[in-house]
């Protein structure tokens, strides 16, 4: 029994230890923040409206200039759908989406995408290869499921993705 006790008083001042460097119950060194997290711009109510009413309201940092420019040019075939903006909406978003975007926005995550891209100047957020590489251990039928809609629809599984949080430790596949 005094051999217990004085294991289970080691393992308390071990924990407490860790705990006091920062460390956790595994001795890793525990993360200030979200390695995945972004501070981005407030998304503006007519991008966040507009876009967001029909799919997720991605953060521009997702995406260079060049990309967002071909979107925004080619509004009236959108992945088959018209999109129609006036244009005071046409200006917000814009300027939202190409001061904040991969290559403008001066962030971590944009700077890893456009690392990736090799000049390609893509359409889709789902194709980036930044994205794919992130996912690859994911079993591709998991994008399948109703619950999760694909690979574009961050927001299944990455419930802050919004605000730019994509922390893989914080995310939760839907069954």
């Amino acid at each position: 029994k005094i051999a217990m006790v004085f294991f289970g008083i080691a393992c308390a001042v071990m924990l407490l230890n860790a705990a006091a460097l920062g460390h956790d119950k595994h001795g890793k060194r525990k993360r200030k923040g979200s390695r995945h997290a972004e501070t981005i711009n407030a998304l503006p109510a007519d991008y966040k409206e507009r876009c967001g009413g029909c799919h997720m309201a991605y953060p521009a940092c997702l995406l260079p200039e060049a990309s967002w420019r071909n979107l925004l040019d080619s509004a009236g075939n959108h992945f088959g759908a018209e999109l129609t903006l006036d244009s005071a909406e046409k200006a917000q978003v814009s300027a939202y989406l190409l001061a904040n975007a991969a290559d403008r926005s001066g962030g971590r995550l944009g700077r890893k995408i456009m690392r990736h891209l090799d000049g390609q100047t893509p359409d889709r957020i789902s194709t980036l290869s930044y994205i794919q590489h992130k996912h690859r251990k994911i079993d591709p039928a998991v994008f399948s499921r109703k619950a999760v809609g694909g690979l574009q629809n961050c927001v299944a599984c990455h419930t802050d993705a919004e605000r730019g949080d994509f922390d893989d430790d914080k995310a939760s596949i839907p069954r």
